[in-house]
């Protein structure tokens, strides 16, 4: 899984899963402004609340599955595990 770095506060934060379906290199995802590139094969956490936009800017239909979770003790433990990763990058 993917962590953007910011706090999983929201009690029922999304994923983002391009893996299974549709994406291509052209889309634009943006988040506070910076570039996201979801890759095929990739899970996302993200804040949505944030500002955020998207702009399919290729020739194929982008379709991602999202995915709303309630945060558990296992999945706190996934964003810790991602967090840690990201702190010895």
């Amino acid at each position: 899984m993917r962590f953007t770095g910011r706090s999983q506060s929201v009690p029922t934060p999304n994923t983002h899963d391009p893996s299974r379906v549709v994406t291509n290199d052209a889309v634009d995802f943006r988040l506070n402004g910076e570039r996201v590139v979801l890759e095929a094969g990739s899970c996302w956490y993200l804040r949505l609340s944030d500002p955020h936009s998207v702009a399919n800017r290729g020739t194929e239909d982008r379709v991602h599955l999202v995915v709303d979770a309630e945060v558990n003790d296992w999945l706190g433990e996934v964003f810790a595990e991602a967090a840690r990763g990201l702190a010895t990058r």
